[in-house]
């Protein structure tokens, strides 16, 4: 869901490019404040708006954008992320203090197999789910048939 904004010649914006990784600076609750996206398109002409801060990495050589999006969504991260939200009714992520966190990551060997994996459980997840629909509108269809 995109959407247009008129953009004045005075105004500076920043644009998204593909591997951007895009954080929430504000949320109503702690939880939510930190979470991330990880753009993985090619579209021109998107810009950052100003509910997020974005990390640009312009060297995939260490760090790659698809396990960066397992990466950062992972409990880990979220516990590392969480303690950092301050606020009462509204709560917020400095940039200096996330940006100063550290972490390790493996090669980008080990990374790409660990990608690879986590793509695998995903789609699986995914058709179990779609198996589950399934048998829950066959399993209707035959106990209204079983009353009739």
């Amino acid at each position: 869901m995109i959407g247009y904004v008129k953009i004045s010649n005075e105004e500076k914006q920043n644009t998204i490019n593909y591997g951007d990784v895009l954080f929430t600076i504000s949320s109503e609750t702690p939880r939510e404040v930190g979470i991330s996206s990880i753009y993985l398109g090619r579209s021109q002409g998107l810009y950052l708006n100003s509910f997020c801060f974005g990390y640009r990495l312009n060297d995939f050589t260490i760090l790659t954008p698809q396990y960066m999006a397992y990466c950062f969504s992972s409990y880990q991260f979220r516990k590392l992320v969480y303690p950092l939200a301050q606020g009462s009714t509204r709560f917020n992520l400095h940039m200096s203090h996330f940006a100063n966190k550290k972490f390790k990551i493996p090669t980008v060997q080990n990374q790409l197999k660990i990608q690879k994996l986590l793509d695998s459980i995903s789609e699986k997840l995914q058709i179990e789910k779609l198996i589950h629909v399934s048998l829950k509108e066959q399993k209707s269809f035959l106990l209204k048939k079983l009353f009739i």
